[in-house]
């Protein structure tokens, strides 16, 4: 009785060993089932971050591109702004130049128109017209000009046709002395009558432009 008590008792804690082992197997087991939930979840989970690093990784791509093409805009832009620039700056300075010269233009027709208006004023005041009093003072001053040049002209024409006049008397007297003073010499070359030498002394006053004697 004594060594089935014992073989009874040896059983027993065989029995619980074998219920803890259990015990420890299906919590074993539990943690495995855990861990196969576990797994699956980080699986599916990994699977999505899979998908969202290829849509980000497609994102990237579309987004290079777009900023490739928005860095060849902005050169592109800004070398056109840089030209447009340098051609608004040449602009500027051809329209300072133009505008230098044109200031310096005015300039010397303000001195031109001050210097016509001098002149005006002394032609007018010399031919003796009253520029504030006649209401068609240029008219007048070009009359009177005019009329002044007409009566120089005339005078110059008097004067030469005189001197032209007085030349050839000039010539006429100093040949019909000549003439008349081989007459009357006494060391003549060639001897005349006395009816010649009356004819040539009546004929001298003509040469002259006086009437004969």
């Amino acid at each position: 009785a004594k060594r089935f008590q014992k073989q009874l008792e040896r059983a027993s804690r065989h029995i619980n060993d074998q219920k803890s082992a259990l015990t420890e197997l299906k919590a074993q087991l539990h943690d495995v089932n855990e861990y196969r939930t576990q797994c699956a979840e980080q699986a599916s989970r990994v699977k999505q971050l899979e998908a969202t690093v290829e849509e980000l990784s497609t994102a990237k791509g579309r987004l290079t591109k777009q900023l490739m093409a928005a860095q060849k805009k902005i050169e592109r832009s800004s070398s056109e702004n840089r030209e447009t620039s340098e051609q608004q700056q040449k602009l500027m300075s051809r329209l300072n130049d133009d505008l230098a010269t044109t200031r310096l233009a005015l300039a010397e027709t303000k001195e031109r128109e001050h210097q016509l208006a001098q002149f005006r004023s002394a032609l007018a005041k010399t031919v003796g017209v009253d520029v504030d009093a006649s209401s068609m003072a240029d008219y007048d001053i070009v009359a009177r000009v005019e009329r002044i040049v007409e009566a120089g002209n005339a005078h110059l024409s008097a004067s030469r046709s005189l001197e032209s006049s007085l030349l050839q008397l000039g010539a006429s007297f100093q040949s019909n002395y000549e003439s008349a003073l081989s007459i009357v010499s006494p060391q003549g070359k060639r001897k005349q009558s006395n009816g010649d030498v009356l004819s040539e002394i009546r004929e001298l006053p003509a040469n002259f432009g006086m009437k004969p004697v």
